[in-house]
């Protein structure tokens, strides 16, 4: 027989039989694969495969959480969602946290019951560390603004494009380096990226963060029309990972980030793009919301770390499981650089 690896379907491994149309009472694939071990069969799966213990980088001056697409424990797993939340506000100080950014399809089928449970989490970093908000295509535009309301939100804002919290720009500093996250919403119609352009182009001297539901694939490329739950699929209206690209994000030389969600995988993806100006941007998807199904009964928890250096150029990633107490995935614990600049003011 041969033994594959750890399958994104939720599989601790596949056996392959040469002539046998099962194993143990476990039905073959068409392709001649056993899958044997389902996770539902025992966090001892998770805790012993995918889960690992272990020290938090230490040298850092400051950090970043992202919080990716939480459908799957707002509608199923509610205890875990307070959890994530409570790690977040419980960590902020001694983690150095200067940012929480979340990426959407905050709620799975939009029902205030969810929205009421996704806004008291968001509640919980109140005072406590700063944080930005986008749209996911399970979350309604009505209901979203509905949650955060424009005059209870309007004083941690820099900017909006129209009065609401669909597309907003929010400025912090961290030292010497100036950031601002450009948040965008589900599918960015051309007026909200022609806004952003005016936005950033007014803004040099400042780091861009871009933030929005849907943008990279799971194969590293920008969304286009071709890949399945492109946004465009959804509106004619809506912009795809490949013209955020072309219409905004590589005309920007101050834009050193895009964080995205949408596209499940249990794998970080990272993708780093020379744009027209010569800088280098990275790119990441983000996406727990399969991960978290595939944990039966209570879901991981999972936040991504961003510890960076004091000139915001290097940054160690940490993916962990804030149930588990521990780091998800060996694959998931890296480090990158940005193309972070620290602007000298002129007189």
């Amino acid at each position: 027989y041969e033994r594959g690896g750890t399958e994104a379907l939720g599989y601790i491994h596949r056996t392959k039989l040469a002539d046998s149309t099962g194993y143990n009472g476990w039905p073959a694939t068409s392709e001649g694969f056993v899958r044997i071990g389902h996770f539902g069969y025992g966090d001892a799966c998770i805790d012993n495969i995918k889960i690992t213990k272990g020290e938090a980088p230490k040298d850092y001056a400051y950090s970043m959480a992202v919080v990716g697409d939480t459908q799957t424990l707002t509608s199923k797993y509610p205890d875990t969602l307070a959890g994530l939340y409570d790690w977040i506000a419980n960590n902020a100080e001694t983690k150095k946290m200067k940012w929480v950014f979340g990426l959407g399809d905050i709620t799975d089928t939009d029902t205030d019951e969810e929205w009421t449970l996704a806004k008291a989490q968001f509640a919980k970093l109140d005072g406590v560390v700063p944080y930005s908000v986008i749209r996911g295509n399970h979350d309604s535009a009505e209901k979203f603004v509905n949650a955060f309301p424009y005059s209870e939100y309007s004083g941690k804002i820099d900017g909006s494009m129209s009065e609401d919290m669909l597309n907003t720009y929010q400025k912090f500093t961290v030292g010497d380096i100036k950031y601002m996250v450009v948040n965008l919403d589900w599918g960015a119609p051309d007026e909200a990226v022609a806004w952003a352009n005016e936005v950033i182009a007014k803004n040099p001297q400042y780091n861009v963060i871009v933030s929005t539901h849907a943008y990279l694939n799971k194969d590293g490329t920008t969304l286009d029309s071709e890949d399945e739950g492109a946004p465009t699929d959804y509106s004619s209206l809506n912009n795809n990972g490949d013209e955020l690209w072309n219409e905004l994000i590589k005309k920007h030389k101050n834009i050193v980030l895009v964080l995205s969600g949408h596209i499940s995988t249990e794998n970080i993806i990272v993708t780093k793009t020379q744009g027209d100006n010569g800088n280098t941007v990275t790119q990441m998807l983000i996406d727990p919301q399969t991960t978290d199904q595939n944990n039966v009964g209570t879901g991981l928890g999972l936040v991504t770390m961003l510890y960076f250096s004091e000139d915001g150029k290097n940054v160690d990633v940490e993916y962990y499981s804030t149930l588990k107490g521990g780091k998800y995935l060996s694959a998931n614990q890296f480090s990158m650089n940005l193309d972070t600049v620290v602007y000298e003011e002129t007189d």
